[in-house]
């Protein structure tokens, strides 16, 4: 069976699906499947959406990922990227990972997920961390805590992945650099996403991002790892 790229989206942000499609998804080979899943509508789906009995607004978002894992399972899928409308994924470098539960690991909240959590901009869920995700229902806000924490309470930790990496904080000068580990990297909404595909394939060169960019151009004064938790 092959791997399924679960990209939650939502019908407000049909730009950010449609650049998606325009950009990485073109590259994916036939080892993996993607699914757009989005909430109600009244419109009939795409070939590459599913529409789930959920709202679809950001409230609703643990529900629609608890829905989505629920329908890989269903569907018979064992490994699921879960990923959102703002991430660009490198194809040729996806591999499916030995763990159950993988991605850029967040420390904090340990009151909640002592052992780490997967920020959820993009993760993998396998085997038993698939099937726990999509037969529990949601208890928080925020879908990748929620995530982390049933897991944790379940005895699985949270793998890094150090090439799960975020490039929006930093300047755009410096996207170069990451060009040779970089697999999934996220906050590329709409025409961002043509930018950093551009940049991460080596099309776009730095000399034309300096001159298209002058502003992002310029090196923050901070510079390193970006601590955060993404909501």
């Amino acid at each position: 069976m092959k791997a399924l790229i679960a990209i939650v989206s939502c019908h407000r942000f049909k730009n950010r699906a449609d650049a998606q499609r325009a950009t990485w998804i073109k590259e994916l080979d036939s080892g993996f499947d993607y699914k757009f899943f989005l909430g109600k509508d009244d419109r009939e789906p795409s070939v590459d959406e599913v529409f789930l009995d959920v709202p679809d607004d950001y409230k609703g978002l643990p529900e629609k990922v608890h829905a989505a894992m629920g329908w890989a399972v269903e569907n018979g899928y064992n490994d699921v990227l879960k990923c959102d409308d703002d991430v660009l994924l490198m194809p040729a470098r996806l591999v499916i990972p030995t763990s159950l539960y993988e991605g850029r690991v967040n420390t904090s909240s340990r009151n909640l997920a002592p052992r780490g959590w997967c920020s959820g901009y993009a993760y993998w869920l396998r085997g038993a961390a698939l099937k726990l995700v999509a037969s529990t229902k949601p208890t928080m806000a925020a879908e990748d805590l929620w995530v982390g924490s049933l897991l944790n309470a379940n005895g699985i930790e949270p793998t890094k992945n150090p090439d799960f990496v975020v490039l929006s904080h930093i300047s755009r000068m410096l996207w170069h650099t990451f060009r040779a580990k970089i697999v999934a990297t996220c906050e590329f909404p709409g025409g961002l996403m043509y930018d950093i595909h551009r940049v991460m394939n080596g099309t776009l060169t730095k000399e034309e991002t300096s001159q298209n960019n002058p502003r992002l151009a310029r090196i923050p004064q901070r510079i390193g790892h970006v601590v955060r938790r993404r909501q």
